[in-house]
């Protein structure tokens, strides 16, 4: 199974980026495991990626969306989600 990661920025900025975050709880500190980089938001305003994470089973994790703005867009700035938390169980 490999998860996707979304996120919906409104009003609608097709073309522009997401950039999601994933990090693992490790001994009671966050450690990011994956930056996705420039996902770009599509025509319905939805920014997707699909995550991998290697011997996750057991591990907790929380992953962020932040909205980068383009250079073209000088009324937006750039904007982050709130955390989401999530356990791999088997």
């Amino acid at each position: 199974m490999r998860p996707v990661l979304s996120a919906t920025v409104a009003p609608d900025k097709s073309g522009q980026c997401v950039d999601f975050t994933v990090q693992e709880d490790y001994s009671g500190s966050w450690r990011t495991v994956v930056s996705s980089g420039c996902e770009k938001i599509g025509s319905t305003g939805t920014a997707r990626d699909t995550l991998t994470l290697g011997n996750a089973t057991g591990h907790l994790y929380r992953f962020a969306a932040e909205y980068v703005h383009s250079a073209a867009d000088t009324s937006n700035a750039n904007t982050s989600s709130a955390w989401q938390y999530f356990a791999v169980r088997n």
